[in-house]
């Protein structure tokens, strides 16, 4: 059981690492909205949107012709 749970605490530790040093892109609505994206939004060709989390972790689902443009934070 302690073996079990070292290797889950270890894994979080991975990602919440690998978390951390995720690039920023601001996604920019044609509506003036902007949302910020940790880590390159990945584009879904059959639903035609962009998924991605925002900084606080919530999971964001935008549709393609909603957007403006795509660009790394500075």
């Amino acid at each position: 059981m302690k073996r079990v749970f070292s290797m889950l605490l270890m894994l979080c530790l991975v990602v919440g690492l690998a978390a951390c040093g995720a690039t920023i892109y601001n996604v920019n609505m044609k509506n003036g909205t902007t949302y910020q994206a940790k880590g390159e939004p990945e584009y879904d060709k059959k639903s035609g949107t962009y998924k991605f989390c925002d900084p606080k972790g919530k999971e964001v689902m935008v549709n393609k012709d909603d957007v403006q443009v795509i660009q790394q934070a500075n």
